[in-house]
């Protein structure tokens, strides 16, 4: 039996929640999985195609009134989507919504940010697209970006420079990239109470040198009073260990969503 060993630090500084009406629920009937689609945008900001991957949830209704919470999920350096879902991230997902522990959500997989350090398409390009064509909720706290390794660094950079618009960043086998601790002080001084987001941290005890980076962001969190947690488990630097962890994860993102 694998033995994890969790650390986790945090602050607890949530404003009390109140459900939100309207968002998408679990049919009482529904037993079927969800399905993953492959997409792409023929062109984007940048002038080339962009492909990604979208799984929509159980018993996924595209005409529902009541609109999904959407994550965006990045991958590592020289990964593609398919990176994620080979681990069984898809899987896992429908487990947790077909067992009523979270509700129905919609995973946008995006490529890898490479050469797209800062995420523009997804920004600029991705996301505009998933909620013109998808029942996306509007509102802040539906919306969480997260991702492995490059991807996790990407996922804060989307988050830090626009808490306006997104409630949560998670990293996995990441933390902030040295030489950007300044940056990040100042997204975070400029964040206004009521947009601070939540963050979620994972590394692996073998992966050191993430360990680290995880760790010196937890303290930039904590000087700037934003609540997080890091979990800290035996594993190493991969979509496996970081796909044990998308329970844990995902039911701490579904804690704003109830």
């Amino acid at each position: 039996m694998k033995l994890n060993l969790f650390l986790v630090l945090g602050l607890f500084l949530l404003p009390s929640c109140v459900n939100s009406p309207g968002i998408a629920t679990l049919s009482a009937d529904c037993k079927d999985a969800g399905q993953t689609q492959s997409a792409s945008l023929e062109e984007t900001s940048r002038g080339y195609s962009y492909r990604f991957q979208i799984h929509l949830p159980p018993c996924f209704d595209p005409a529902s009134e009541n609109p999904y919470p959407v994550l965006y999920l990045i991958p590592g350096r020289g990964s593609s989507s398919d990176a994620w879902f080979s681990a069984g991230v898809g899987k896992i997902v429908d487990e947790l919504i077909l067992d009523r522990e979270i509700p129905p959500f919609i995973l946008v997989v995006t490529q890898d940010t490479n050469s797209d350090p800062y995420a523009s398409v997804i920004v600029q390009d991705l996301m505009p697209h998933i909620k013109e064509h998808y029942p996306i909720h509007p509102e802040r706290r539906y919306q969480a970006v997260a991702g492995g390794s490059l991807g996790g660094i990407a996922a804060y950079r989307i988050v830090f420079a626009n808490p306006e618009q997104f409630s949560s960043a998670a990293m996995f086998g990441s933390g902030v990239i040295s030489g950007e601790e300044k940056q990040v002080r100042t997204w975070l001084e400029q964040m206004q109470p009521a947009t601070k987001p939540r963050v979620f941290l994972n590394c692996g005890t073998e992966d050191v040198l993430m360990l680290e980076r995880a760790e010196i962001m937890t303290k930039l969190l904590y000087e700037h009073e934003i609540s997080h947690v890091l979990h800290v488990g035996q594993g190493d630097h991969s979509y496996t260990y970081w796909a044990s962890m998308f329970p844990t994860y995902l039911r701490w993102l579904a804690e704003d969503w109830q």
